[in-house]
């Protein structure tokens, strides 16, 4: 995606999501494969520490 995306969503089983121009638009399945709840957590295991993540599981 070449757009000025502000921000990403991501949900499990869904199709991610990015902001442009103030509205949601799904990226398409077979730009981003939809990621199982399994798949989200690996990415913030990547990406946070485990103090952050840890917070995140539990909300």
């Amino acid at each position: 995606m070449s757009q000025a995306a502000t921000d990403l969503h991501v949900q499990a089983d869904r199709r991610f999501s990015c902001r442009v121009d103030g509205m949601l638009q799904r990226i398409i399945a077979e730009q981003f494969a939809v990621p199982t709840n399994d798949d989200i957590i690996k990415m913030l295991r990547e990406a946070f520490s485990r103090t952050i993540c840890d917070r995140i599981e539990k909300q």
